[in-house]
C-alpha cells in the first residue's frame, strides 16, 4: 500500500465524489487544512487542553528529570486485552456471541517496537469483525506513507471484515489506499454484517471533534429502525447529537482514557466537547450502550501514566 500515490483533491473528488457528494469531500479537505486544529466556530476557550497544557518536549523533559520517562514508555508498550459483554434484548438470538474488535488510536507509526507489541496482542486475539475507531497516524501532518504502510501490514491481524472509522489525525485522501488494503472505510455511512436472517447495521461516522464532519441522520438515513445498530465514532464529542439514542451501541475513542492521568486513573485532560463521564470506559445514553477506549497508541508523547493502552474486545450477548 507505501507504494501507491494518495490522490490529490482533484482525484478524491472523482474517487469519493459519487459517494459521498463533492460537497461533502471539499469540506473534509477545507477542514484538514487547519492541521488537525479544531474548525472555526467549533472550539471554545479550552474545549482541547492540547492547545495549552504542557508541550510535548517540556513534558518529556521534565519526565525525564524525574527519572519518569523510560517508565511511561515502557506503560505504553504494555498493551492489555480487555473483554466485555454488550447486553441487550434487541440482539437476536443468530447474533448472540459475536465477537468485536475494537481498536482505537493506534497511532501506529510512533515506533517500531509499539508495531511489534500491538500485532503481537492482536495475534493472540479471535474475533468476527474488527472496527478502528480512527486516528491512525502519530503526527497531524507530515508524510502519511509510514502509517498507510504499518495499516497494511496490520490487516491480516483484525480478522475476516474490519471496518473504519476516520480520526482527527487522519486525512479523507487515505480512504482509496486503506480500501485497497482491505479495510471498509465508513464516512457517514452504514454497512450490514448479517447472520442467518439476522443483521447488525454499523454506522461509521466521520469526526465529530476537531473537524465537525459526522452527519449522524445522513449515515442512518436506509438503517432500518427494528434492526441492532453499532455506532462507530472517532470521538464521544458525538454524544451531543441526540441521534445518538436511536442506536444500541456506540464504540468511541479520541481521548485516550486521558494517557497521562493521576494516581487512581483521575485524568488531567480528555480533549474533548462533552461530560467526562463519556471519556472512558462504560456509559449510557438513553438506550445506547456507549464505549470509550483508552486507545492502543499514544498521541503527542509516547507514555503513559495509570492508564494502560487497551484492545477492546466486545462481544453481543442476547438478554431476556
Amino acid at each position: 500500500m507505501s507504494s501507491h500515490k494518495i490522490p490529490d483533491a482533484a482525484e478524491l473528488e472523482e474517487l469519493l465524489g459519487p459517494r459521498l457528494g463533492v460537497a461533502a469531500v471539499r469540506r473534509r479537505l477545507q477542514a484538514e487544512a487547519g492541521g488537525g486544529k479544531p474548525v472555526a466556530g467549533h472550539s471554545t476557550p479550552f474545549a482541547y487542553a492540547e492547545e495549552w497544557f504542557l508541550g510535548p518536549g517540556l513534558l518529556r523533559t521534565v519526565l525525564r528529570l524525574g527519572g519518569l520517562y523510560a517508565r511511561g514508555r515502557a506503560n505504553a508498550l504494555a498493551i492489555r486485552v480487555h473483554r466485555r459483554e454488550l447486553e441487550s434484548r434487541r440482539v437476536p438470538a443468530a447474533l448472540d456471541g459475536l465477537r468485536v474488535l475494537q481498536l482505537s488510536d493506534p497511532h501506529i507509526d510512533v515506533s517500531d517496537e509499539f508495531e511489534v507489541a500491538l500485532t503481537e496482542q492482536l495475534a493472540r486475539v479471535e474475533c468476527d469483525l474488527s472496527v478502528i475507531t480512527g486516528d491512525l497516524r502519530f503526527e497531524t501532518r507530515g508524510s502519511a506513507a509510514p502509517a498507510l504502510a504499518a495499516m497494511g501490514r496490520l490487516r491480516p491481524f483484525l480478522g475476516p471484515r474490519a471496518l473504519l472509522v476516520l480520526g482527527n489525525h487522519d486525512s479523507l485522501a487515505w480512504v482509496p489506499l486503506l480500501e485497497d488494503a482491505g479495510y471498509e472505510v465508513l464516512v457517514n455511512e452504514a454497512t450490514s454484517i448479517e447472520v442467518g436472517a439476522a443483521r447488525l447495521w454499523v454506522i461509521g461516522l466521520d469526526d465529530a471533534g476537531y473537524f465537525d464532519a459526522a452527519d449522524l441522520a445522513g449515515a442512518m438515513r436506509n438503517v432500518p429502525a427494528d434492526e441492532l445498530r453499532l455506532l462507530l465514532s472517532h470521538s464521544p464529542e458525538i454524544v451531543n447529537d441526540p441521534g445518538v439514542e436511536e442506536c444500541d451501541f456506540v464504540l468511541c475513542g479520541h481521548t485516550h482514557g486521558g494517557q497521562i492521568n493521576l494516581p487512581g486513573g483521575w485524568p488531567l485532560v480528555t480533549n474533548a466537547r462533552c461530560a467526562r463521564r463519556y471519556c472512558a470506559g462504560s456509559w449510557r445514553r438513553g438506550r445506547a450502550q456507549g464505549y470509550t477506549s483508552r486507545g492502543a497508541g499514544t498521541s503527542l508523547l509516547a507514555v503513559r501514566f495509570n492508564c494502560p493502552p487497551e484492545i477492546t474486545l466486545h462481544q453481543l450477548r442476547t438478554t431476556r
